[in-house]
């Protein structure tokens, strides 16, 4: 078996031996002989319909290539199909591979056909999904632009509020502040008008009201939060002062602000003039020295209190550089007495349990040391003329003597004989009578004055028989 073609329209012929044949496609005659073909009579080339459809649909898949062009980047596999349809059935190709596989033309048609149908309809689901993407992009921006508004109206809005917030915060702070400089004003007005007669040397403090003022206006905002390292509290106190120096238990001198004056103690007095040295006083005023001298203090402010005494000084709590509560360890240790002036204070009833726990111990002054009344009489005997000797007691409850004048001692005087007074009343003087015996005051008092009788006044007022039963006032 030969294969030929036909020299009218190269339709490819099965040929057995050499004779005359006839072109099934354009029906024209050749011969074909010695392995020649020659034409004998050319015949009329008539098209097939299955050509027809070959290249009908090698025309749309041409289309299909131009359409699928934009997304074959977007879509490698879609563009494939597209031109592997478009290949497949074009003529050329289509005469090659029927020639070499044994495949019919209709299998080839439908082959290719189902090829391009994948090939656009995957194009157009790209096309369409492409087109559902951007749509969804654009809203995605749509919606990250309107939340970008939305948040910077809400910033706006916050930003407002807190301005106005810092305003009304300034405003108040503003009020405080003025309110705090007119009260602190109207304290030191105060201090002046009594520091006019106040002797400079009490409590060998010079009161320099204007520098307190100055000092004080100073103050009031330069605050900080410190944490009490016993109690965990948190406390505005100022900034770290020098002390300059300590004057008694509860009286010291501070840089800037001058002499402080401590809130909710009093120590036993020392160098007050006005006032004898009271017990306990100077081991008060060693034991303040020996924590305050030559260190750093922090201040605590009362409100309850004012800024200011009456004297100019300013009064405060007093922390050391170690966080010790300096008013309170004074009381502790039984140094000091707690002491309200007028109004309750913050630390109050804080300091009077540690007073009572003091006294409970017998701390400091609330012991031996200061068991008695320094200078309280417990014996009198006339030793001369008009001269008696007087027994006293000290702090400890010792006893000095000293000699003092007393006209009742004239049994010692040169005189043996008593000087009998005149009578000038209805009572007589008998020492011995005592005042549940007396009928009345006036008689008790004569038995005072005139006749000399001392024990009629035990507590030595001036009053004879001030006690039940006559209670004589």
């Amino acid at each position: 078996m030969t294969i030929i073609k036909c020299p009218k329209c190269s339709e490819s012929l099965n040929v057995k031996d050499s004779g005359v044949y006839n072109c099934p496609s354009c029906h024209s005659q050749f011969q074909y002989k010695h392995k020649k073909v020659s034409l004998l009579k050319a015949g009329k080339l008539k098209v097939k319909p299955s050509s027809i459809v070959s290249i009908l649909f090698w025309s749309l898949s041409i289309i299909g290539i131009f359409i699928a062009q934009p997304l074959m980047i977007l879509n490698f596999l879609g563009g494939i199909l597209v031109i592997l349809s478009a290949l497949i059935i074009m003529p050329p190709v289509h005469r090659a591979y029927t020639k070499k596989f044994p495949i019919r033309l209709r299998y080839a048609l439908i082959a290719s056909f189902v090829i391009f149908l994948t090939g656009i309809v995957y194009g157009m689901n790209t096309w369409t999904n492409s087109n559902q993407y951007a749509h969804l992009n654009a809203t995605q921006e749509q919606n990250k632009k309107l939340e970008e508004e939305t948040n910077k109206r809400l910033n706006a809005e916050l930003a407002q509020k807190e301005a106005e917030k810092r305003e009304e915060e300034a405003k108040e702070n503003a009020l405080k502040e003025q309110s705090e400089k007119e009260a602190l004003a109207m304290l030191i007005a105060e201090a002046k008008s009594i520091n006019k007669d106040y002797p400079k040397e009490v409590d060998s403090v010079v009161t320099d009201v204007k520098g307190a003022q100055d000092a004080n206006l100073k103050l009031i905002n330069e605050t900080q939060k410190v944490t009490d390292s016993n109690t965990n509290e948190e406390k505005t106190l100022t900034k770290l002062l020098d002390v300059i120096s300590v004057v008694d238990g509860d009286t010291i001198k501070v840089s800037e602000l001058g002499t402080l004056r401590l809130i909710g103690i009093d120590t036993p007095e020392t160098v007050d003039p006005r006032k004898p040295v009271q017990c306990f006083g100077k081991e008060a005023s060693n034991k303040a020295k020996s924590l305050l001298t030559g260190k750093k203090v922090r201040l605590e402010f009362d409100s309850t209190q004012g800024r200011l005494d009456k004297y100019g000084r300013t009064l405060a709590y007093v922390y050391t550089e170690d966080g010790l509560f300096f008013n309170k360890e004074m009381i502790e240790q039984g140094f000091a007495h707690e002491y309200t002036y007028s109004t309750p204070y913050k630390y109050q009833t804080e300091f009077k349990n540690a007073q009572k726990e003091a006294q409970e111990a017998k701390e400091g002054l609330w012991g031996a040391a200061c068991k008695c009344e320094k200078g309280e009489e417990v014996s009198r005997s006339c030793t001369a003329c008009n001269q008696a000797t007087v027994k006293k007691s000290n702090w400890d409850c010792s006893t000095y003597s000293e000699k003092v004048a007393s006209s009742s001692c004239s049994n010692k005087c040169a005189t043996s004989t008593p000087v009998t007074p005149k009578p000038t009343s209805s009572f007589s003087c008998n020492c011995s009578k005592a005042c549940t015996v007396i009928k009345s005051c006036a008689e008790a008092q004569y038995q005072l004055n005139t006749c000399g009788c001392k024990q009629r006044d035990a507590d030595k007022d001036g009053i004879a028989c001030d006690s039940a039963p006559l209670n004589c006032q």
